[in-house]
């Protein structure tokens, strides 16, 4: 989907007041202006996001993915996450996409894993130790890049996005995904009048609204996790709620 048709969903829900070239360049600016606040955050080292160590969810619910020796699992916005190592450990491949370049080699580098790196127009592609990353933009993404993905596990990509852009990831991941392959995703929600994001809220009721035209969405389980998220106390929050969902195809 490529500016000008995304631009025209979005005038037509109210989202932007003007239409046309004016809207595509528009969605154009803004989407260079949120790459450059991610690659601030990373030369910065400014990144409360990484988790540093495996997913609870990821562990407790990996087994519902059923995935086998060899299966591919997507992890969309994977930054430097410790649960690609984790996945790959398990005998599976990962296909993960990240626009920061540092967090990508820093995943190599901290994991001492050998990479090689390639160039797959419009991504540079670092693959080792069984992931291949790409590294851009994950809306230029295509229905080749796609190809034998058997699951998806998405800890902290839809939460990065403000809701237009939520919007925008749900419908071209319903459209891009193979069928057949189940889709464990994690949020967060608190209260976003005290917070800006990202990570962004996002409750149930916007899962269950977003992905219901094609999966089926179970909600796993809800853990309170602000005792452990000194980042987030500080900002004022004195509730935190991890979510865990599954999806699979209706």
């Amino acid at each position: 989907m490529g500016p000008v048709t995304f631009a025209r969903l979005a005038v037509e829900a109210g989202i932007l007041p003007f239409s046309g070239e004016r809207a595509a360049k528009s969605i154009r600016e803004r989407s260079f202006m949120e790459a450059d606040y991610w690659h601030q955050r990373w030369e910065q080292k400014n990144i409360p996001f990484h988790e540093g160590r495996v997913n609870g969810y990821l562990k407790i619910y990996f087994e519902r993915l059923k995935c086998n020796k060899g299966d591919r699992v997507f992890v969309p916005l994977c930054g430097k996450a410790l649960d690609i190592k984790w996945i790959c450990d398990r005998g599976c491949e990962v296909l993960g996409v990240e626009l920061s370049p540092i967090a990508v080699t820093e995943y190599f580098e901290e994991n001492a894993i050998e990479h090689r790196c390639s160039r797959e127009t419009p991504f540079d592609v670092f693959s080792g130790g069984g992931a291949a990353l790409l590294c851009g933009d994950i809306f230029d993404m295509g229905p080749a890049h796609f190809e034998g993905i058997n699951a998806i596990y998405d800890r902290a990509a839809y939460i990065a996005f403000d809701p237009d852009r939520r919007r925008r990831y749900a419908e071209f991941f319903s459209a891009m995904l193979p069928k057949g392959a189940p889709f464990l995703l994690l949020t967060l929600e608190y209260p976003q009048a005290l917070m800006d994001g990202p990570p962004f809220s996002v409750g149930e009721a916007e899962v269950r609204q977003r992905f219901a035209s094609r999966y089926h969405v179970e909600h796993l389980q809800t853990r309170d996790i602000i005792e452990k998220q000194p980042h987030f106390q500080q900002k004022g929050l004195s509730q935190l709620l991890a979510h865990a969902f599954f999806l699979t195809d209706r």
